[in-house]
């Protein structure tokens, strides 16, 4: 009869020992996946940031100096500047830091300086920051 009441008591602990090591091998896979997608997260926002200072460059390139003035590219600087949009959230999918318009006329040529600056979280390596630039010349 003893026998028997300390298998049971020893299948309590078998049973905790089993719930601890599921709990480590959950939290192992959900950190290796979340590693693996790291990589995919930061292409996402270089390509995002690349697409706006794309936009940017070209709106520099076309529009009269007056119209980008008016934009705010008389030496602005533009902090949490969104990159993508959740199509049915307002809150941004991406975001850079900040966002440094420059303008400065020499004679009749003016150039635009857009600088993008925007640090990477990551849980498992060091942060990234990544800064990126602009400059287009124009001759009136």
């Amino acid at each position: 009869m003893k026998h028997a009441r300390s298998q049971r008591g020893f299948l309590l602990v078998e049973a905790a020992v089993a719930i601890v090591l599921l709990s480590v091998v959950t939290f192992t896979a959900v950190n290796l996946t979340a590693n693996a997608m790291y990589d995919t997260n930061w292409t996402t926002r270089i390509t995002l940031a690349d697409a706006y200072l794309d936009r940017e460059a070209a709106l520099m390139r076309r529009l009269p100096p007056t119209a980008l003035q008016a934009r705010g590219f008389a030496g602005t600087t533009t902090n949490n500047v969104p990159l993508a949009y959740y199509t049915n959230r307002a809150d941004p999918i991406f975001q850079a830091d900040s966002v440094t318009r420059q303008v400065s006329q020499n004679n009749n040529t003016y150039t635009y300086t857009v600088t993008l600056n925007m640090t990477i979280r990551s849980t498992t390596t060091q942060d990234k920051v990544y800064t990126k630039q602009r400059t287009v010349q124009r001759y009136f």
